[in-house]
């Protein structure tokens, strides 16, 4: 077998596996309008129709081209047309080029363009339209808005789900009454969690009544009150659009649509690298949470918890190398992120034996350093307090049980008194000293009067893929078709 051979037929096996993941991946979307249509009718600057004429559309990004000729009418229609922008050129014999450039589509669009008059001349000379002057109206009736990939970018979303951008839409409202803030987590990624569910639309139910949609598959989970299975990565989508009323019948979702669509390659390789990080150590504390803290009704570990989020990732896409053949006919994309997740876990007191007390020093004069006479107001002092919270954990001992022969009494225990088990068990405690992986924490009304404390938290590490491949087998044949995960990483509970 000869070396030009094997590479025919080593490309002929990546055409086929390729053709297979897209074709898999595309009937996920089947029966949903991502793609819109173009249509038109060709005449002369009279009125007069003009058959036959060329009209070629071409995708600003890609180079793709879409061609069609208009029929005896001058209509002409282009369906299945990717969102994007656009290039639309008609040429006919005898008649100079008309052009307009910048015409945007967005997903399900149907527009038509107005005004195609051809002037007479020659193919060489050529009508260059501004989009400034002439627009392109959409040809139904749905109340919609959509939202382009620049407006994703710059608009501060708390999390990684592009699904928070219904906040912003039109007849959207909270659904959780007279509360304040969102009924979902703004700051954590995680499945079966997000803003679909927590919204009405114009009054409808919160829970089932909205299709959360990517790429045409619906990521609401009905057995589960209608909550989203998965979220949508804002850097991994081009564009986004909510449908409220009048769309087509192909959604068979709703009343209200929300829907997004996947970042495509282009006929130049462009990506980015990008590091997201949300850490509580450079947070401020207002001014009234401070004075609580001061004043012992709250603490710092309760008011500012300890939380960290840090999300690492990129994206690249472009032509497929060795596909080109005079122009670019494969296109892929691809991003990956990691998710660092760790939220404010749960804040746990106790009340552990003082340093005093693991010294044998049971008469209350300090508190792991702080005088038992400090005076906490309400006509009481440290030690006061300390017993009425804790009773026989700060009472002295009663002369009924002390140890005799080692030194003891009242207010004092030696060493020479301990029981040998006990000594050995007090050693496994958390001291002042050395805490444990916990901290020592000054008793206070705000910590219910006790002296040690941890935290208990659970990482939510998971990682998000997303990849796309468009392949353009002729102007009129085209196939493409997205996969995406959202994975977690199964966390393990430790202690700060």
């Amino acid at each position: 077998m000869t070396l030009k051979s094997l590479l025919s037929k080593t490309t002929l096996h990546i055409s086929l596996a390729l053709f297979a993941v897209i074709l898999s991946s595309s009937l996920l979307a089947f029966g949903q309008q991502l793609t819109g249509t173009l249509s038109g009718t060709t005449m002369d600057t009279t009125g007069a129709m003009v058959a036959s004429a060329k009209v070629k559309m071409t995708n600003e990004q890609n180079n793709d081209v879409r061609t069609t000729t208009s029929n005896d009418s001058g209509y002409f229609s282009i369906t299945a047309v990717q969102p994007g922008t656009y290039t639309i050129t008609v040429e006919a014999t005898g008649f100079k080029v008309w052009k307009q450039s910048g015409i945007v589509f967005a997903q399900g669009d149907s527009r038509t363009l107005p005004q195609v008059a051809l002037q007479v001349g020659t193919v060489a000379e050529t009508v260059e339209i501004s989009a400034a002057t002439l627009t392109v109206p959409t040809d139904n009736a749905e109340v919609s808005q959509s939202v382009p990939e620049h407006m994703i970018n710059d608009f501060p979303l708390g999390n990684r789900d592009a699904g928070e951008l219904l906040k912003i839409m039109p007849g959207m409202a909270f659904a959780n009454g007279a509360t304040q803030g969102s009924g979902f987590s703004t700051k954590l990624v995680s499945s079966a969690s997000g803003p679909v569910g927590q919204f009405s639309a114009n009054g409808t139910q919160p829970s089932g009544a909205l299709a959360f949609m990517l790429d045409g598959a619906n990521l609401v989970d009905p057995g589960n009150n209608g909550s989203q299975m998965a979220n949508i990565n804002q850097d991994m989508v081009s564009e986004v659009k909510v449908l409220m009323s009048n769309y087509n019948a192909e959604y068979a979702k709703g009343p209200a649509i929300f829907q997004a669509f996947s970042k495509t390659g282009t006929s130049h390789y462009h990506g980015e690298g990008y590091v997201y990080a949300r850490n509580s150590k450079v947070n401020s504390i207002d001014a009234y949470t401070k004075t609580q803290i001061q004043s012992g009704a709250t603490t710092a570990a309760l008011a500012a918890p300890d939380e960290s989020y840090y999300y690492m990732g990129g994206n690249v896409g472009g032509p497929v190398p060795g596909f080109t053949k005079g122009r670019q006919k494969l296109f892929f994309w691809g991003g990956y992120e990691y998710m660092r997740q760790h939220p404010a876990g749960n804040i746990i007191n106790y009340n552990i034996p003082t340093t005093e007390q693991l010294a044998g020093d049971l008469s209350g004069n300090m508190i792991n350093g702080v005088p038992g006479s400090t005076d906490i107001g309400g006509g009481k002092t440290l030690i006061q307090q300390l017993r009425d919270t804790w009773g026989a954990a700060y009472n002295q001992m009663g002369t009924n049980h002390l140890p005799t022969g080692c030194g003891a009494s009242v207010s004092s225990l030696p060493a020479a008194c301990w029981d040998p088990n006990g000594a050995i068990f007090a050693k496994l405690l958390p001291t002042q000293a050395d805490p444990r992986g916990g901290s020592s924490i000054a008793p206070s009304g705000g910590n219910g009067w006790n002296n040690y404390q941890f935290v208990t938290t659970t990482p939510q590490n998971r990682w998000e893929a997303t990849g796309k491949v468009d392949y353009a087998i002729g102007e009129n044949t085209k196939f493409g078709g997205p996969r995406h995960g959202l994975f977690p990483i199964h966390p393990m509970s430790y202690r700060t």
